[in-house]
Order: structure tokens, then C-alpha cells, then sequence
């Protein structure tokens, strides 16, 4: 492995393939060009297949089941394309099977159960289509992912074998219809929910529908649920005690949101669906959560509480967004939340000021985003703003913020900065930001025109001025032919 091997695999290797137990090159991208099934057809004593992450192409060999032997095969990161052939559904004692990232096409064939001992199968990012086999007679079977590829039809009933996977992966597919407790309660609801032991289940960005069923909430090995992108509807009145992801963006989900009893979460995404009410106070109890993504619901009210935000020393990621919040920002509480990377607050009624506070999350803030709300008054210099050095994007644009624009020469980070629609804000955008923001503060659309801009190329065409708040004088020919 990343031995540094190029060109395409020699046929004198062949002649040494009899005797081979493992073969791992994996990483070395410049090892390119088909799999021979010469060389591959004397590989029968061989165990261990790693041919990852090269740059190999063409189809898979038909011969596959020559190496009887073989327990593990990783091809996964090539171009190889074609179809699966018949000959790989005959490695008996195989048992990890990954071709991820390949180009690969056809059908998965119910031919799979074949595979009985296999425990891992991984053909994520293919193209793969046509309907998913059934899994359930594929004894052995614990993680399965499919994701990123085109299958159609509707999900396998995770009924007895396959409800005790460890990993039931399907999202980025065409897959349509409801979850399958949900087309069979009676049968599910008979089995011994101890005996279930699906771990994660992903079955985001297809056309599902319908409700969650019951089920899901009181599997105590389920700790990763991800059903964004997709039509469910109905509320989320169940408690989710075990889970420690849950994500269910882009549905058509309502009511009020079940902050009670998800001791565990850690990552909470309910963008952009239909919920109401405002926040519960439960929320602030999540106290081991990361990334807490509430945007796009448009009937989501409610303010932040400053006292109680502090609690959640874990959150990393923090999205409002577009959301019916009011109320002041919260201050003294961002002391707190020292591993904050992400804090996007856009498109509500925030009112009050920037809290100079926000300087103390100075080590880890990257992005900022507290544009279209109505807040006032000065952007903190230091402490405040001038603190975050790690700062990437800062959007407080579409408010009604006023002084000078502080001149963030310390924020080396800085490329993407937006404080139009101020219009009582002044100052100028320094040269150090200028320089350093490649290209992206080229628009005044992005500055606006009461605060200078020496690098906005159409400053005059936008605001009639050459960027440092100058008028230009016209000709008096351009006087004339106006």
C-alpha cells in the first residue's frame, strides 16, 4: 500500500499469482488499467484482495470465482464499470465486500444471499439500479450500504435477519413507498424489540412517504436515523430515547418539535418542514448536542435564552435560520460554548445588538451569518468581532446597524463579507481584507455603498462613486449624450 507502483499490472505477475495469500496495493493511483483475468484466474489460493484507491478500469473479471479462497475483496475508488458478473456471486466464504466510488452499473442481483457468510457489503457511489434484493436469507449480512446509487422500487421489510443489521444504508436513491413497519405494524410489534439490533438506518433523498411508525422510537440499538429528503409527514409526538443522530430535513413534518427524553442526541436536524410553537425549554436539557439544525420552518418562533444556552457546551453547529425568532442575541452565555464553529441566525426578527461577547469564540467561530434580522447599533470592534480570527464568512447585511465598519485586518481568514443594506454604517473595507478575500468582495452588491470599497470593481457602475465614496465627475460628454 502507497509504494509508489505506476503503470498497468504486468502479466509476468500472473506466474507468481498461484502463491499469493494476500495482495494489498490499494493507494497507489497511478497503478492503472483492467484486472487481466489471466492474472486473476491463478489467484486461487489468495485471501485478501486490496487493490483500493488505484487507477484501475475496465470491467470486473468474469472468472471471480476462481479465487475460492478469498474472505476479503476491496476495489473501492477506481473507474471500474460494467455489471456485476455471476462469477462474484460464487465466492462462498467471502465475507467483506466493498467496490465503493466506481462507475459500476446493472442490477444486484438476489443472487447475493448466495454469500453466506458475508458480513459487509459497500458498493456506495455507483450506478447501480434496478429493485433492492430482499437481504433477509443473507445469514451473516451486518452492514449494508447502498447509498448513492439508482435503485428503484420499494425498501426491503427489515423483518426478522434483517432487522438484527448492524447498518441499513440506502439514501441518494429512487427508492419510493413507506417504511416497512409501516406496511405490516401487527407483525413488527410481535417481534421481541430486544432482539433487534439495526444500529443505523439511512434512507435519506429518496420519494418515501407516509409516517413514522411507533417502532422506530423504542429500538434501543438505534442510534443513527437519517430520513431527510423525502415526503414523511404527520408529527414527531414520539420520544426518541436512544437515538444519538436524528435527522428528518426536507419532509412535510408538523406540530411542535419533541425536545423531551433524547438524552443522547448529539446531532438534531429538523430543517426546513412545517413545525410550529415556539422553542421548548427542554431543548437546553440536550446537553451532549453538536449540532443543533432548526432552519426553514417558517412558523418556528420563540427566543434564545441567555442563560440557558450556556448549557450546551458541546454545540459546534448552530442553525436558526429562517425561522420566526425574536428577541436580543444571547451574550454572556457564548462563553460557554467554546467549540462553536458555526452560528447562522439569518432571516429572522432579531432585534437589540451585537453582543461584544461573541469575540470570546474567538478560537473556533468560522462562520457568521446574522444578516436580514432587525438588530442596531455598532459592530463590536474589539472585544468583538476583531477577536475571530478563524473567521471565514461574516453576513450582518439587511439590518439597521450603524457607526464605522471595524477594519478586520486581524480576521486573516476573512473572504466572504456582506454588510450591505445598512445604511447608517460607514468606514471602509481595508486593503488586508481586500487582498485576502480572492475575488468574492468584487461585487458592491456585497458592501453596499455607504462603507468604501477600494477592491469592489463595480463600485461606480453600482453606487457612482470609484470605491473610496468619491463621486466621479462625468465628462462633459457623457453630460451630453445622457
Amino acid at each position: 500500500t502507497r509504494t509508489g507502483l505506476n503503470g498497468s499490472i504486468p502479466p509476468e505477475l500472473a506466474l507468481l499469482a498461484s502463491n499469493l495469500v494476500t495482495l494489498k496495493v490499494g493507494k497507489n493511483p497511478d497503478l492503472h488499467g483492467p484486472l487481466p483475468e489471466h492474472f486473476i484466474g491463478n489467484l486461487t489460493k489468495l485471501s485478501t484482495l486490496d487493490m483500493s484507491s488505484c487507477g484501475l478500469s475496465g470491467t470486473l473479471p468474469n472468472n471471480l470465482d476462481r479465487m475460492e479462497d478469498v474472505t476479503s475483496i476491496d476495489l473501492s475508488e477506481n473507474r471500474l464499470n460494467g455489471t456485476l458478473p455471476s462469477s462474484l456471486y460464487q465466492l462462498s466464504v467471502l465475507t467483506s465486500l466493498k467496490l465503493e466510488s466506481n462507475q459500476l452499473g446493472g442490477t444486484l442481483s438476489q443472487a447475493l444471499d448466495q454469500l453466506e457468510r458475508l458480513a459487509d457489503l459497500n458498493v456506495r457511489y455507483n450506478l447501480l439500479s434496478g429493485p433492492l434484493p430482499q437481504f433477509d436469507t443473507a445469514p451473516r449480512l451486518e452492514v449494508i450500504q447502498l447509498d448513492y446509487n439508482m435503485f428503484t422500487g420499494s425498501l426491503p421489510r427489515i423483518t426478522g435477519q434483517l432487522a438484527e443489521r448492524k447498518e441499513f444504508s440506502l439514501g441518494h436513491n429512487r427508492l419510493a413507498g413507506t417504511l416497512p413497519w409501516s406496511v405490516g405494524p401487527n407483525e413488527v410489534l410481535s417481534v421481541d424489540i430486544a432482539s433487534i439490533t439495526i444500529g443505523k438506518i439511512d434512507v435519506s433523498y429518496n420519494n418515501l412517504s407516509g409516517t413514522l411508525p411507533n417502532i422506530l422510537s423504542v429500538v434501543p440499538s438505534l442510534k443513527h436515523l437519517d430520513l431527510s429528503g423525502n415526503k414523511f409527514e404527520g408529527n414527531l409526538s414520539q420520544v426518541w430515547p436512544f437515538v444519538e443522530y436524528f435527522a428528518v430535513r426536507g419532509n412535510q413534518f408538523n406540530g411542535t418539535l419533541p425536545f423531551a427524553g433524547m438524552p443522547r442526541l448529539s446531532h438534531l436536524d429538523v430543517s426546513s418542514n412545517d413545525f410550529s410553537g415556539v422553542f421548548a425549554d427542554e431543548l437546553y436539557d440536550l446537553t451532549k448536542l453538536e449540532y443543533l439544525i432548526l432552519g426553514d420552518n417558517a412558523r418556528l418562533g420563540g427566543t434564545i435564552s441567555n442563560t440557558k444556552l450556556g448549557k450546551l457546551t458541546k454545540l459546534r453547529h448552530m442553525e436558526w435560520n429562517n425561522c420566526d425568532l425574536s428577541g436580543s442575541l444571547p451574550s454572556t452565555s457564548l462563553a460557554n460554548l467554546t467549540q462553536m464553529v458555526a452560528l447562522l441566525l439569518q432571516n429572522n426578527r432579531l432585534t437589540g445588538t451585537i453582543p461584544s461577547e461573541i469575540g470570546l469564540l474567538n478560537a473556533t467561530l468560522k462562520q457568521l451569518r446574522l444578516d436580514n434580522n432587525q438588530l442596531e447599533g455598532t459592530i463590536p470592534p474589539n472585544p468583538g468581532m476583531t477577536q475571530l480570527s478563524l473567521l471565514r464568512v461574516l453576513n450582518v447585511a439587511n439590518n439597521s446597524l450603524t457607526g464605522t465598519l471595524p477594519l478586520f485586518s486581524q480576521l486573516g481568514k476573512l473572504t466572504d463579507l456582506k454588510v450591505l443594506g445598512n445604511p447608517d454604517l460607514s468606514g471602509a473595507v481595508s486593503t488586508s481584507v481586500c487582498n485576502q478575500a480572492n475575488g468574492t468582495l468584487t461585487h458592491a452588491d456585497n458592501i453596499g455603498c455607504t462603507v468604501s470599497c477600494g477592491c469592489c470593481l463595480d463600485r461606480e457602475e453600482t453606487c457612482g462613486d470609484d470605491g473610496d465614496g468619491r463621486r466621479r465627475r462625468r465628462s462633459w460628454r457623457s453630460r451630453w449624450l445622457r
